[in-house]
């Protein structure tokens, strides 16, 4: 079993995994780097787990990591104490991209579009520029070093490539990115 929100897991933490698999026992999983409790989102489940796994759930139980904790489960160390956290929020999501991006990203070209307020500053309405920033938050702080940008990130909104999107998304080459600034009027 694999969780989808774990953008750390590499292939040494499932190459362990699958080396040190106990089909004598009911399940293998990691121990978490956190609490030492089971990780049961990132484990191998034997055929046979199924019918503990019924009981529980029958029994009114519903929590996977309660299920490893009473059954015979082999509890390995993980290789990478970071590899089995988990990604709940957009802020993790963008924290956790922005990691894994090098901080010697290739230069990449991005074009950007200034509206209103950020127009009159940056003195027009858009330009392509060659970039390292890997997420729009990165590029905007990029742009106020280079134009006097008086608006803080917490006043606009972002868009790229024509969808509003979060501010620590990654960016790839070729994306068009808008700072939308507050509109006056209705």
């Amino acid at each position: 079993m694999l969780a989808c929100d774990l953008p750390y897991l590499d292939a040494r933490t499932l190459d362990v995994l699958i080396a040190a698999r106990d089909p004598q026992r009911v399940a293998t999983a990691f121990r978490s780097s956190h609490d030492g409790l089971p990780e049961p989102l990132c484990a191998i489940y034997e055929p046979r787990a199924l019918e503990g796994v019924r009981a529980h759930v029958a029994g009114g139980r519903n929590c996977p990591r309660k299920f490893l904790i009473n059954a015979d489960t082999k509890l390995l160390d993980q290789p990478d104490a970071r590899a089995l956290d988990n990604v709940n929020t957009v802020a993790e999501y963008g924290h956790a991209m922005e990691s894994l991006v090098p901080n010697d990203a290739p230069a990449r070209e991005i074009r950007v579009q200034y509206y209103a307020l950020l127009r009159e500053q940056a003195g027009r309405s858009d330009e392509t520029l060659s970039t390292r920033s890997r997420t729009p938050r990165e590029l905007y702080a990029e742009l106020r070093a280079r134009y006097p940008f008086t608006l803080p990130v917490e006043m606009l909104r972002v868009a790229v490539n024509a969808e509003f999107g979060d501010w620590a998304q990654p960016l790839k080459a070729g994306d068009a990115v808008v700072f939308i600034p507050p509109v006056a009027g209705g």
